[in-house]
């Protein structure tokens, strides 16, 4: 289901599906949107953790990381802190807010509390 906030920019912006897409592949940066847009620091980086729906809140076919043959070593490596998201970016050839979205979205809820636990 897809999220619509009225109170949200991004999600009342026409071109909103387009904007998603092109931050989720690296080709536009969350706060350079903010910018360009004129909008509060962190608005659009709040939209794409918060309202993308259902789709994009699972483990789904269309994300670098979670088909990435290596998956499971780069999200290790990512809870370690032995990688930045940004290099794995880099790595899968798409925006570092598709890499955090994976990585607060798409961990099974096991994987994210054995790896909470790790950190702590």
């Amino acid at each position: 289901m897809r999220k619509v906030l009225k109170s949200c920019p991004l999600c009342q912006h026409e071109d909103r599906d387009y904007l998603e897409e092109m931050i989720l592949s690296g080709e536009l940066q969350a706060a350079e949107l903010d910018r360009i847009e004129d909008w509060r620091s962190g608005t659009t980086r709040k939209h794409m953790q918060n309202h993308l729906g259902d789709y994009h809140d699972n483990s789904n076919e269309s994300c670098p990381m979670c088909v990435a043959p290596n998956r499971a070593e780069l999200e290790g490596a990512i809870t370690d802190g032995s990688i930045k998201p940004s290099r794995v970016a880099k790595m899968l050839d798409v925006g570092v807010d598709m890499v955090n979205l994976h990585m607060k979205k798409h961990l099974k809820p096991l994987v994210q509390r054995s790896a909470s636990m790790e950190i702590a």
